[in-house]
């Protein structure tokens, strides 16, 4: 698994040091757990409202589970630069992009259309057409996570001896 190193730019898109954003000691950043991202126009922005509007909305989800999203979000912007006309499909759609990703698959696509008031055919349609587009950086998460649990597994046999 590749880390990122401390001089090196900060993934959030913060433009600062991953040293003194993210990567602080404190590890929360400058200000919160969740880096602010810039958003190009207000229709972005209100996307990335939703979608941490909609985690925070009963979900348990792991730590990192906003922030994810919040970069997926970030990463099919500048990529596509979409044209948005409901909102709440693509937030649903992240939403459940962001769920396979880091594993954990609680929600179905009918249960984010009642969430986010959407229809399931259009977050269906709306999430694969965000996938095939971040389809590279989905690929480099996964690669992570697989990772990130084997060394989980590694460190829970050396503790339990099994």
């Amino acid at each position: 698994m590749s880390k990122i190193g401390r001089n090196e730019p900060c993934p959030c898109g913060s433009g600062e040091k991953y040293k003194k954003c993210c990567g602080s000691p404190s590890g929360t950043g400058a200000k919160s757990t969740v880096p602010e991202f810039e958003w190009e126009n207000e229709q972005f922005k209100e996307v990335a409202d939703r979608i941490s509007q909609g985690i925070a909305a009963g979900e348990e989800y792991p730590e990192n589970f906003e922030y994810t999203a919040l970069f997926l979000w970030r990463k099919y912007c500048d990529k596509k630069n979409p044209d948005i006309k409901k909102p709440a499909n693509y937030a649903a759609s992240i939403e459940y992009i962001t769920l396979k990703v880091l594993g954990g698959m609680r929600m179905t696509l009918k249960g984010l259309g009642e969430k986010y008031g959407g229809s399931s055919t259009t977050i269906s349609k709306r999430y694969k057409e965000i996938e095939k587009v971040i389809e590279e950086d989905l690929i480099v998460l996964m690669k992570k996570e697989i990772e990130k649990n084997k060394e989980i597994r590694r460190k829970l046999k050396e503790r339990t001896g099994l």
